[in-house]
């Protein structure tokens, strides 16, 4: 996939982990090019954190981890609907650094989306963390 922070590619590979989760991670209200927005939004936050770094590579570890709420249905309270959901995908990414360096990050991009049900009152929360770096 392009950069779309900078004109360079950045090699993919693992997100055809995602297609039995493909229906859940709907619920999030990104789209369906899962692969794109996942390492869209991790090439910023790496780019926030360190602005001379490129990302090289992004590979999706295993499926990603999936939560829902759900909630009593109005009309009828033995019944329950979704109204949030959490996802969290386990990121193995190549950094090349401004100073001449390469490191292998090991990082969790996770997505919050609460209230589904409420136009009005839902919100969709992002959270990057690097679990763990090396240097190469």
């Amino acid at each position: 996939m392009k950069s779309p922070a900078a004109e360079h590619e950045i090699a993919v590979t693992g997100f055809e982990k995602v297609k039995d989760a493909a229906h859940m991670i709907a619920w999030l209200g990104r789209g369906d090019d899962i692969d794109q927005w996942v390492v869209r939004d991790a090439e910023a936050e790496i780019l926030r954190q360190t602005p001379d770094a490129r990302v090289e590579s992004v590979h999706l570890n295993s499926s990603p981890a999936i939560e829902a709420k759900a909630i009593p249905l109005e009309s009828d309270e033995t019944k329950q609907q979704i109204d949030g959901v959490r996802v969290r995908f386990s990121l193995d990414m190549r950094i090349a650094r401004g100073d001449g360096t390469n490191w292998r990050l090991i990082g969790v991009v996770a997505y919050e989306r609460d209230h589904i049900t409420s136009q009005q009152a839902q919100q969709l929360k992002l959270d990057f963390n690097v679990v763990s770096g090396e240097q190469l």
